[in-house]
């Protein structure tokens, strides 16, 4: 891949995990996920589809939340609603400018790309019975950098427009929210 592509042209990959508890307390989890990358209108433009499912144990949740709820929302996860839910999530990611510039060593400035989205998620009720939807649109703006020639960094912002009510707080509306990585890179 050229360094102006986000992802790849054709492509996918999935993943399931059930987690069983192997202590005096019983629970389970189920998570499974995939992604399809398909071309955009332009070779630099990048459409991703996901899809995502978890179920945990409604007696007591033992183990950490897999899950990527609708962006924008509360995670649901240790709530009465969060024992099923399931999300379809449609991305289109292109970039925006290849400066390719760097400032003294320190600082190298590779991509600034953007993502458009819409996420589509359904929670369950512990009983099963009852569902919620969350749907949400919006906009990420993404800098791709490498720090003092050694440390690749991603770090972004995101503005999120709920079209339905958050179900902790009860309100909608649009959101902002800065985005830093979570994970380590090797």
């Amino acid at each position: 891949m050229a360094r102006q592509h986000i992802y790849p042209r054709l492509g996918y990959n999935f993943s399931l995990q059930l987690r069983d508890a192997i202590s005096k307390y019983k629970s389970y989890q189920f998570f499974g996920s995939a992604n399809v990358f398909l071309p955009g209108i332009l070779s630099t433009h990048s459409i991703v589809l996901n899809g995502a499912f978890q179920e945990r144990d409604t007696a007591r949740a033992l183990f950490a939340d897999r899950f990527a709820d609708a962006r924008g929302y509360s995670s649901y996860y240790y709530t009465n609603a969060g024992s099923r839910m399931w999300k379809l999530a449609a991305n289109y990611h292109l970039p925006l400018w290849i400066p390719d510039w760097g400032f003294g060593n320190i600082l190298y400035i590779q991509r600034i790309r953007t993502n458009l989205f819409y996420d589509f998620q359904r929670i369950y009720s512990d009983n099963k019975v009852n569902t919620a939807d969350l749907r949400s649109t919006g906009l990420e703006l993404y800098f791709d950098t490498n720090w003092w020639n050694q440390y690749p960094l991603t770090f972004g912002f995101r503005v999120s427009h709920l079209l339905d009510d958050d179900l902790i707080t009860r309100t909608n509306g649009t959101y902002f929210e800065f985005i830093v990585p979570v994970v380590i890179p090797r």
